[in-house]
């Protein structure tokens, strides 16, 4: 059957798996622009890798940046929704919400 998935999966859009760039700064604020690593994106949510650790519901201003020169960049606004420390990379994960595109 076209489109059947053959594994259990709960979320409306599934997650494209990506290795990119992808920088950050609490959004609506001065303070200066971070960088980590983005590790999934899908069409609501995003995960990412870097050195800091926010509370849940913080909102951030994204800007992935893919490998290829021929794909622009996406910046978003996000909802922080879970922070996983990663003890052995000495850094956190950073699961969002999607909340504006732009």
């Amino acid at each position: 059957m076209l489109g059947s998935r053959n594994y259990i999966e709960k979320r409306d859009f599934m997650r494209m798996a990506i290795n990119c760039p992808v920088s950050y700064q609490v959004a609506d604020s001065d303070l200066t622009t971070k960088s980590g690593n983005c590790i999934n994106l899908s069409a609501r949510g995003i995960l990412f890798q870097c050195d800091d650790k926010y509370p849940e519901g913080t909102e951030l201003r994204i800007s992935v940046q893919p490998q290829l020169s021929i794909s622009p960049p996406f910046n978003a606004k996000m909802k922080v929704i879970r922070v996983d420390w990663q003890g052995e990379d000495n850094s956190y994960c950073i699961a969002g919400t999607i909340e504006m595109v732009g």
